[in-house]
């Protein structure tokens, strides 16, 4: 696999919008101020996060979401 982290345009506007999260946030809906980019078009959460061919990571999200959500009850 390659890897194009630090000169892929696209992968770097994912680690940019990936740092302006706001860590305190209860649920997804708190996660970005306003606009909220999983409703604009290319948006993190609908291109990379919902896609079919990412399956493994959508796995690793879920595992470290309910992890959290056990460590918070």
């Amino acid at each position: 696999e390659e890897r194009t982290l630090l000169v892929d345009p696209d992968e770097i506007n994912v680690l940019q919008m990936v740092g302006r999260l706001n860590d305190g946030a209860n649920s997804i809906y708190e996660l970005y101020k306003n606009p909220h980019p999983a409703f604009q078009a290319g948006s993190v959460w609908k291109d990379i996060v919902l896609s079919p061919s990412r399956l493994n990571i959508q796995k690793e999200l879920k595992y470290s979401i309910q992890k959290v959500e056990r460590m918070r009850s």
